[in-house]
């Protein structure tokens, strides 16, 4: 499946997206623990459903980036495709033309 056909596709995970500013569901304080225009972005239901660790991304893009490059990751995994740790993934988004590595938090 190249990007495009992935745009009919439905995700059965969800994208989890938190800006600067956020209230701390813990304190109730705004928290910014970002550099500014940061997002920290991560999927969750592909452990759940595949088996596969989660994703997370931790970058200034817009938002529809972020989550296209998200849903694509996933649509791999849900097609098959494994991830490891230190590996090289490219053609992620159509918009961005880098390769990305896979690692742990």
């Amino acid at each position: 499946m190249n990007i495009k056909e992935n745009l009919n596709r439905k995700p059965d995970w969800l994208v989890i997206m938190t800006k600067n500013g956020a209230i701390c569901t813990v304190c109730g304080k705004p928290d910014y623990p970002f550099l500014n225009g940061i997002c920290h972005s991560f999927t969750k239901g592909l452990k759940a459903h595949y088996g596969h660790p989660e994703f997370e991304l931790v970058i200034d893009l817009e938002p529809r980036q972020i989550m296209g490059i998200l849903n694509n990751l996933g649509y791999m995994v849900r097609d098959g495709r494994k991830f490891h740790d230190g590996e090289t993934v490219d053609g992620v988004c159509a918009s961005i033309p880098k390769k990305m590595t896979a690692g742990k938090c």
